[in-house]
């Protein structure tokens, strides 16, 4: 967990290191963000998550499924373990 002011980077820097965990293991880690609302979820971790896997060396977006609609990331469309997920807690 990240603490700070508000536009400190919070959200960027667990975007990376979420996606850079997952990557390296995808059938042993599983990702899941929260936030108060979708939209402020898909506005910001969720957000930074999409922009760091267009950002990569290698176009990840080919072997991905990416899903914003139902914020889920996946290797492979079956696969319910090995995903990162964001959903919205009260």
């Amino acid at each position: 967990m990240f603490t700070g002011a508000g536009s400190t980077g919070k959200s960027a820097k667990m975007a990376m290191w979420l996606l850079g965990n997952w990557l390296v293991d995808q059938q042993h880690t599983m990702c899941v963000m929260t936030s108060t609302s979708v939209k402020m979820l898909s506005e910001r971790i969720w957000a930074d998550i999409v922009l760091w896997i267009g950002k990569a060396k290698h176009d990840l977006k080919k072997f991905l499924e990416i899903l914003n609609s139902d914020l889920e990331i996946r290797w492979n469309p079956n696969d319910k373990k090995g995903m990162m997920t964001g959903m919205a807690v009260k």
